[in-house]
């Protein structure tokens, strides 16, 4: 009878010490309190933080304060930044023959998505009068090369074309020369040039 109660008796002490064990180990996983509980002095100031069941003295004050505020107001927006660098895509064609009171299509260039300013020229060679326009995409021209007349037979010369387009999902740029009254003998072509510069946007000002 008496190994039995012992038996029992160390049962028991067992029990108890696996179950602050188990408490202890809780206690130190739990996670930390959201509330901050701290005792402030009257005079001076001074702060110092206690549990959440100790209680300040006398000369103090009872203050709490969450762990994480509340989100601020959205902050000012920062200044601009740098601007990147530029992509230059350069389109040098092949000689294309230009049939008198014809178009022909002397350049096209693919670009990416962005903004570009172009820049180019084409050479003509044997052409007494012609013109070449800037498209994109469509058969609309949203530039179009000054015409020149009086080129000069049996020589060369050179239309500029240029301008600036947004492409904000890529596009075709061609450049497209049209001859008139072609009195030379000879075989007459057109070969292009063309700089596109992608840039950060386009401004239009307005002069006056």
């Amino acid at each position: 009878m008496q190994r039995l109660t012992q038996i029992a008796v160390l049962g028991t002490a067992s029990f108890l010490v696996a179950g602050i064990g188990t408490a202890y180990a809780a206690g130190r996983s739990a996670a930390p309190p959201p509330v901050i509980h701290a005792c402030k002095a009257k005079r001076g100031g001074d702060v110092r933080i206690i549990s959440r069941t100790a209680k300040c003295r006398s000369t103090e004050t009872r203050v709490t304060w969450n762990q994480r505020g509340v989100a601020g107001p959205r902050g000012a927006t920062g200044p601009r930044g740098p601007v990147g660098p530029s992509n230059v895509y350069v389109y040098s064609g092949a000689h294309v023959d230009l049939p008198d009171r014809q178009s022909r299509t002397a350049a096209t260039l693919t670009l990416p998505p962005g903004n570009y300013v172009i820049d180019g020229h084409v050479n003509l060679r044997y052409v007494d009068f012609a013109w070449c326009t800037l498209r994109q995409g469509s058969v609309n021209s949203f530039t179009t090369a000054t015409p020149k007349s009086g080129l000069g037979k049996h020589n060369e010369s050179t239309i500029p074309v240029d301008g600036a387009l947004s492409l904000p999902r890529g596009g075709t740029v061609t450049v497209t020369c049209t001859t008139w009254d072609v009195s030379s003998t000879h075989q007459t072509d057109a070969k292009a040039y063309l700089i596109a510069t992608r840039v950060g946007s386009l401004t239009t000002l307005s002069g006056g």
